[in-house]
């Protein structure tokens, strides 16, 4: 949903923009949007009214703080997020701690990159 909206206001900023240059009529781009929140809300009723089959696979004692998941027995680096939606890391998982590890390490070694560059 988000990135519908996103993409119809992409295109309804750059007509605006675009049309000095070269004279973009902007009520084509316009007219779109009610065909395309019409076709949200068709889309958002059939997913509520659709049953809700997804079980939850993982155990509640391998889930503390939270969200916080925690299996050594689960190979899986992600599970579904039990509340919302998304996924969060099975901590017990090496993978899901390198993954940790590389992604704090490249933000940290930007940082002292950016800071060292703007000296």
């Amino acid at each position: 949903m988000l990135l519908t909206v996103s993409c119809l206001m992409s295109c309804i900023f750059t007509a605006v923009g675009l049309s000095p240059l070269r004279n973009i009529p902007i009520w084509p781009v316009a007219a779109l949007a009610p065909f395309v929140i019409i076709g949200m809300i068709i889309y958002i009723v059939r997913k509520n009214s659709e049953p809700d089959d997804t079980r939850d696979e993982t155990p509640n004692e391998c889930w503390s703080a939270g969200g916080v998941y925690y299996n050594p027995n689960d190979p899986a680096m992600f599970v579904p997020n039990r509340f919302g939606f998304g996924s969060t890391l099975n901590f017990a998982n090496p993978w899901a701690r390198t993954f940790l590890v590389v992604l704090f390490g490249g933000v940290g070694l930007l940082t002292a990159f950016l800071i060292w560059a703007l000296r």
